[in-house]
C-alpha cells in the first residue's frame, strides 16, 4: 500500500541501480512525449521490493529535477526553496530525497491537503471572514523543512543514470496498433514502421526489434486488449494476443497474475541521435541543406507556400514540419502550431506531399 512505500524504501541505501520511468500514458513537463514508456530497468538476482520500491519513490524526485531545470533555464531565477504540499508531502523519505537530488530546502506546510483548505479559503473570502489574498497568506505556518545531504557528485550521477533510463523509454519504435484507424496517426506508424527497415539496412541504423508486450490481469483490461488488437488489424499492423502460459514462456519474470498480453513483434528501440544524424546526412547527399544556427524570426503563408523569416535570408516551402522538440513553444508566438498541406480537407489533420526520390 502507498502507506508503507516510506518504510518500505528506507530499508535499502540506494536502488541497487534499478531506475524507474512512470510514463504510463506518456510524459508531461517538460519532455511532452506522448508516446514515451514506462519503464523499470536495472533488475538483476539481488533486487528485492525495497529497491523497487526506492526506485518509485526516486522517479517522483527526477521528474520534480526535470521540470525545475527547465524553470531555471526559461526564467534565468534562482530558486531559493520548494514549499510543498499534498498527500505525498506525509512522505518524509520523499521529502528528504526530493531535498537531496533538488538541492534545495523542502518546506513542509502544517497543513498538507491544500486543495480542501483553498476551497475553505475561497468560501472565506466569499462571505467576508478574510479581507484579501494577504490575510489568507499569512495564515500559511511552516511544518518542517528538509535541507540537502547529498554530496554534489552523488547528485550528478544519479540524475546522469535517470536521463539515460529517460532516454530509453524515449527511443521506442512504436508498433502502430493504437492510434485510431483512419488517421493520419495510423497511416503513417504503420508507413514509417516499413520504412524502418529500410532505413535500418541502407543507413546503417543500429534497431532492435525486441517486441513489445501490453499485460492483462483482470477483465478491463482484457476488454482493453481486445480493442488494441480489433485497432491494429485496421491498421494493418501485426499484432496477436498471447494466453497466461504464452506469455510466462516468453517472459518468466512478468507476474504470475497476468491473464493475457498483446505482443506486437515489430516494436523495437533506436539510438535517437544515431538516427538523426543518420537521416541527415543521406538528406544532404541527396542535395538537402541544413542551417545551423539559423533563428526562425516569422513564419507566413504565401497562397500553398510557407515562408520562414530567418537571420540568414526568408526560406519558402510548401510543407512545415515542427519538430523543435522542447523548444515547439516558439512557433507558437507566431499564432499556429502547424501548418496543413494544400491537400488537406479535415480540420486539424494534415497530409503528406506526394513521395519524392531522397
Amino acid at each position: 500500500r502507498s502507506d508503507q512505500i516510506q518504510q518500505l524504501a528506507s530499508q535499502v541505501p540506494d536502488t541497487g541501480g534499478v531506475v524507474f520511468v512512470p510514463a504510463f500514458v506518456g510524459l508531461g513537463a517538460p519532455i511532452w512525449d506522448m508516446y514515451a514508456r514506462g519503464l523499470l530497468i536495472g533488475l538483476t538476482r539481488g533486487t528485492t521490493r525495497a529497491h523497487i520500491a526506492r526506485a518509485c519513490e526516486e522517479a517522483i524526485g527526477f521528474q520534480t529535477k526535470d521540470v525545475l531545470e527547465a524553470m531555471r533555464a526559461e526564467a534565468g531565477l534562482p530558486i531559493g526553496e520548494l514549499r510543498v504540499d499534498g498527500g505525498g508531502t506525509r512522505d518524509s523519505f520523499l521529502m528528504q530525497w526530493q531535498s537531496d537530488i533538488l538541492n534545495l530546502p523542502i518546506v513542509r506546510g502544517s497543513v498538507g491537503e491544500t486543495t480542501a483548505l483553498g476551497a475553505a479559503y475561497l468560501a472565506g473570502l466569499a462571505t467576508g471572514v478574510w479581507q484579501d489574498l494577504n490575510q489568507i497568506a499569512a495564515l500559511w505556518q511552516e511544518a518542517e523543512t528538509f535541507r540537502p545531504r547529498m554530496a554534489q557528485e552523488e547528485r550528478s550521477q544519479r540524475y546522469r543514470q535517470w536521463r539515460r533510463a529517460l532516454e530509453r523509454s524515449l527511443r521506442i519504435l512504436h508498433g502502430g496498433y493504437d492510434p485510431r484507424p483512419g488517421s493520419t496517426m495510423a497511416a503513417m506508424n504503420a508507413r514509417g514502421t516499413r520504412l524502418w527497415f529500410d532505413w535500418a539496412a541502407t543507413l546503417d541504423i543500429d534497431v532492435e526489434w525486441c517486441g513489445s508486450l501490453v499485460l492483462a490481469f483482470g477483465p478491463e483490461d482484457l476488454q482493453e486488449l481486445e480493442s488494441l488488437l480489433q485497432r491494429g488489424r485496421a491498421n494493418s499492423v501485426r499484432v496477436q494476443m498471447l494466453t497466461r502460459e504464452e506469455v510466462l514462456q516468453r517472459e518468466p519474470s512478468v507476474n504470475h497474475d497476468v491473464q493475457a498480453a498483446l505482443y506486437s513483434p515489430f516494436s523495437g528501440i533506436i539510438d535517437p541521435f544515431q538516427a538523426v544524424i543518420a537521416l541527415v546526412g543521406n538528406g544532404i547527399r541527396n542535395g538537402g541543406r541544413l542551417r545551423l544556427d539559423c533563428p526562425v524570426s516569422g513564419i507566413e503563408t504565401d497562397g500553398d507556400r510557407i515562408r520562414l523569416r530567418t537571420e540568414l535570408g526568408e526560406i519558402s516551402t510548401g510543407l512545415l514540419i515542427n519538430a523543435a522538440g522542447l523548444e515547439a513553444g516558439h512557433f507558437l508566438r507566431y499564432g499556429m502550431c502547424c501548418f496543413p498541406h494544400p491537400a488537406s480537407r479535415a480540420r486539424g489533420s494534415w497530409s503528406p506531399a506526394p513521395p519524392t526520390a531522397t
